[in-house]
């Protein structure tokens, strides 16, 4: 009988690591890699403000990353692939979905 509670559970954990979205950003000396589940914006540290930053995405959603915090001022757009840079403070970022979860 538990085997049947813990299946749901199990592919619930599944379902959202294949949803989910690895951006890694870096000032060329520290890195981060954020792990999202959705479309909503997300804010970076404060260490990737500066103009010399590098982003890499993991998964096959392209990413929107913004100079403001509001995702309102677009600074570049990247797809999977190897660290791109990206020349401008990155203060947020946003996984764009074809569903928009």
């Amino acid at each position: 009988m538990r085997s049947f509670i813990a299946l749901p559970a199990a592919l619930s954990c599944i379902l959202a690591l294949c949803n989910a979205a690895n951006v890694g950003v870096s000032n060329r000396t520290q890195y981060k890699i954020y792990n999202t589940g959705n479309s909503k914006c997300f804010a970076v540290d404060n260490m990737f403000q500066g103009n010399s930053n590098q982003v890499l995405i993991y998964d096959s959603f392209p990413v929107m990353f913004y100079g403001n915090a509001d995702c309102s001022n677009i600074v570049s757009m990247n797809y999977k692939g190897g660290w791109t840079d990206v020349n401008r403070p990155i203060r947020s970022f946003q996984v764009i979905r074809p569903d928009n979860q």
